[in-house]
């Protein structure tokens, strides 16, 4: 009966135990395999039904969970080719089925990487993303606390700091800071038209705290859905998103300030109150 190197695949004679090659030990040809190759195989059939469940549950309209999938997928593949590469001389870690399987896992583990790396970039910018918009927001909101209070917009965001800005919120998560509308410092809150189109604060590629042109804006700074762009907040309040090529413009037009409004301010909430 023939003897088989489980490690090279070398065939010797019955009787031979050593591979004159590797060095390994023998395997009798018909020998059944171990408990470890049955182990490694029902890991790499479990990790690439798993790969294929990710890969084609989009075309028939099934909606697998990718986050454990994508879990299960690598821990099982990792797992069979690690018994598959350490314990090589195990009776049957070296047949042709065995061999094949291990090629096809490794195939697998790659394409999972490259299935589950967008998805691992695409949340990193979601996350900066809306963690932007809530600084911004937050700027926004102190900015609209101190036109109650001083009935114009500050000269500078430091001038906002005792109503709610501080330093982390200055800073955006991606790198840089927000630059701030130069239009509008010491402007009559209320003699501001259309504010809801008027940029307060932007993502900025300056490193000067008062945006004088559109140029200034690091207009690719974040992505949404494949689209790059940057965030903005708005006179009135509000945040977006704003799209890499949009047009932008820094004017903030003035309206006529009626004489019954002249001695109105408002707060953040859109109630109004007299001057004390």
């Amino acid at each position: 009966m023939a003897m088989r190197c489980p490690r090279c695949g070398a065939e010797y004679p019955d009787g031979v135990m050593i591979c004159r090659r590797c060095e390994g030990r023998l395997m009798r040809v018909d020998a059944r395999p171990d408990r470890l190759t049955w182990l490694a195989a029902a890991l790499f059939l479990t990790g690439l039904a798993c790969v294929a469940a990710l890969a084609l549950g989009p075309f028939f309209g099934v909606g697998a969970p990718r986050g454990p999938l994508l879990f299960m997928s690598t821990v099982t593949l990792v797992g069979g080719l690690g018994l598959y590469h350490l314990r090589a001389d195990a009776a049957g870690m070296r047949d042709r089925s065995a061999t094949i399987l291990a090629a096809v896992s490794w195939v697998a583990l790659i394409a999972g990487f490259f299935i589950q790396y967008p998805d691992a970039t695409q949340h990193r910018f979601d996350r900066h993303r809306q963690t932007c918009l809530e600084r911004q927001y937050r700027i926004s909101v102190a900015v609209l606390l101190y036109c109650q209070d001083h009935q114009r917009f500050p000269a500078t965001l430091d001038q906002a700091r005792a109503t709610g800005i501080t330093d982390d919120i200055l800073v955006c998560p991606e790198g840089g800071g927000y630059g701030y509308n130069a239009n509008l410092p010491g402007r009559r809150y209320l003699e501001v038209a259309a504010r809801d189109g008027v940029l307060l604060t932007a993502d900025s590629q300056s490193t000067r705290p008062l945006l004088t042109d559109p140029d200034q804006l690091a207009r690719d700074r974040h992505r949404q859905d494949r689209r790059r762009g940057f965030c903005a907040s708005y006179a009135d309040g509000h945040v977006a998103f704003v799209a890499q090529d949009a047009e932008i413009s820094l004017e903030a037009p003035t309206r006529v300030m009626p004489r019954e409004e002249r001695g109105i301010i408002v707060v953040p909430e859109g109630e109004r109150r007299e001057f004390e």
